[in-house]
């Protein structure tokens, strides 16, 4: 998970903002597909999150990317489980190019095909 450590890095280098990524969570290797299945990838962003939170985290802004992107959406669309203060830590979100439709049938395959910097058509 090299790649992202530039995305994480920068915004808390930039800002007094803790970082912490869920491609890496606590340090560790993440657990993904194949090698660990569903819903082990859920839960080390989870863990992340909560890491987060335990160490006074005040507000969290959640990104992904590709696969990750679909994970913080996952994540996120669990906010109804959380305690309304932690909700209230949750601040932003950032996805691109988030995996939400794997059938290729949506609009955006068409409408964003030219731009999209992670997928084409024949890809799905």
């Amino acid at each position: 998970m090299e790649q992202h450590r530039g995305h994480t890095a920068a915004p808390g280098g930039s800002t007094s903002a803790k970082v912490r990524s869920a491609a890496c969570p606590a340090g560790g290797p993440s657990l993904k597909a194949p090698e660990h299945s569903f819903p082990a990838a859920g839960l080390d962003a989870s863990g992340a999150l909560g890491g987060l939170i335990a160490d006074g985290a005040r507000a969290v802004a959640i990104t992904g990317d590709s696969a990750g992107g679909n994970l913080a959406l996952a994540l996120l669309s669990s906010a109804t489980a959380w305690t309304p203060a932690n909700r209230k830590r949750i601040v932003g979100a950032v996805v691109q190019s988030p995996v939400t439709d794997l059938t290729p049938s949506g609009a955006s395959w068409a409408d964003r095909a030219q731009v999209d910097p992670f997928f084409l058509k024949d890809q799905a």
